[in-house]
């Protein structure tokens, strides 16, 4: 069973907290990303048509953001004050989860290792703060994950996600502080452990103590409205199975089982379309959101085997070709796809886990073997080892990693072991060769 994490965000206004604790400042999303959505279906792309995006992404990220990485000095977390303070924002609510649009987009980065995004059929949200700050929205979301015992947090100011977290244990809001807010998370047996998130820049910091003023007999959450009452908030139990049950021998359902097995997913036969084009050629269209659009069957001697999938990235209409031992785009397409995705503006979808997010290829839960944010990336995912490639251009002084595809470097699917490549073996490069020499550095 994949291990899951949560997303966290929340404001940090208050200071001489972890006094004592030596705080760490850890890793945050702040960068704006285009508000959330229902994904819908939409008519499968033609092979190998690559589109410029008619559509601009989210404002581009200033100089003083990172994606990925420690937050930057301009946006600090708690502040120097001697303990808890009012709140500075007004219009504190609590939300009804059920009548609340999600503030992250479809695919949000939230974590790296393992690697976590959001996927609306997977999390659930279970509570929703709301407040205006400095005339600004400010959203603080929880999620509980369907398939893994965790729950994420968000924080959302003025539109935009500011900041992530994942859990693993029960947490609860504490406090709201100035600018801040509290997060309290308790291991089974251990001692709890606080997280601080500033609500405007999304900057966070954790440690052993709690916030200097924080009482642990009062039942509301401190520095709001005594009407919102302290909650503990539970992960759902470690789920029995996360992989949907594929029965009979129709079409539809041998080919939902090969891409299930291949793309790590748990498709349900009534999910999506068969198109029997010939007695050798199919072709597999979702009709639920997926990251992927349609996949292109062949039979080999009696076994159907999967030669290329078409998805979308960003407007982009993008194909991926299948053989025994990658899923790769074509050469000539890596290219005119870093080109496009170079001239766009940077959002955090651009960082390595936004690239991983954006690949076919279901890879939440997966953890990072070795080095991060390099071009060729291994994860370790239930007994396989994925080499995804990720390769590298610049946007305006930022990295933006490219979802180029994968090779099985470990249990690759059965099925497809004993197949030829369907599309010449020149048209992707061998794994150790980057995708071109001008834009992507040597591993």
């Amino acid at each position: 069973m994949r291990s899951k994490w949560v997303i966290a965000a929340w404001a940090i206004g208050a200071s001489g907290f972890l006094a004592g604790a030596g705080a760490v400042v850890h890793q945050s999303l702040h960068h704006p990303a285009p508000s959330a959505s229902a994904a819908r279906v939409k008519k499968p792309p033609v092979p190998h048509q690559v589109k410029k995006p008619t559509v601009a992404k989210s404002p581009a990220a200033t100089q003083d953001q990172t994606v990925g990485g420690t937050p930057a000095s301009s946006s600090p977390g708690p502040s120097s004050s001697a303990g808890l303070t009012a709140f500075k924002g007004q219009s504190v609510s609590l939300e009804t989860p059920a009548l609340t649009s999600s503030a992250l987009p479809r695919n949000y980065p939230l974590a790296n290792n393992p690697v976590e995004f959001y996927t609306p059929r997977d999390f659930t949200m279970i509570e929703a703060l709301s407040a205006v700050l400095k005339g600004a929205p400010v959203a603080v979301q929880i999620f509980s994950e369907a398939t893994s015992p965790v729950l994420a947090l968000a924080v959302a100011y003025n539109g935009s996600p500011v900041a992530t977290h994942v859990f693993s244990n029960p947490i609860s809001v504490a406090a709201v502080s100035g600018e801040s807010l509290y997060i309290e998370s308790l291991p089974p047996d251990q001692a709890p452990q606080w997280y601080g998130f500033n609500l405007i820049s999304g900057a966070m910091v954790e440690g052993a103590t709690p916030p200097p003023g924080w009482s642990t007999t009062s039942p509301d959450i401190q520095g709001l409205p005594l009407d919102i009452a302290r909650t503990t908030l539970m992960p759902n139990p470690d789920p029995t199975t996360a992989v949907a049950s594929v029965t009979g021998s129709s079409l539809r359902d041998v080919l939902v089982g090969e891409v299930n097995a291949m793309l790590l997913t748990a498709l349900a036969p009534s999910e999506v379309l068969v198109n029997q084009s010939t007695p050798t050629q199919a072709a597999l269209t979702a009709l639920v959101p997926t990251r992927w659009r349609t996949i292109d069957f062949q039979d080999v001697s009696g076994t159907w085997v999967p030669t290329r999938i078409h998805t979308t990235t960003d407007h982009l209409a993008l194909t991926y070709d299948v053989s025994s031992q990658s899923v790769v785009m074509p050469y000539p397409e890596m290219q005119t796809v870093q080109r496009a995705m170079a001239t766009d503006n940077y959002s955090a979808l651009d960082t390595q886990t936004g690239a991983l997010a954006r690949l076919p290829i279901n890879l939440e839960g997966a953890f990072v073997n070795g080095v991060r944010n390099t071009p060729k990336i291994n994860l370790l995912d239930q007994g396989r080892s994925i080499l995804a490639l990720t390769y590298m251009v610049k946007d305006n002084g930022h990295t933006v990693y490219v979802p180029i595809g994968w090779y099985w470097w470990k249990k690759p699917p059965s099925f497809l072991s004993p197949v030829t490549p369907s599309a010449p073996p020149s048209a992707s490069p061998p794994p150790n060769a980057p995708p071109s020499s001008s834009s992507t550095p040597a591993s």
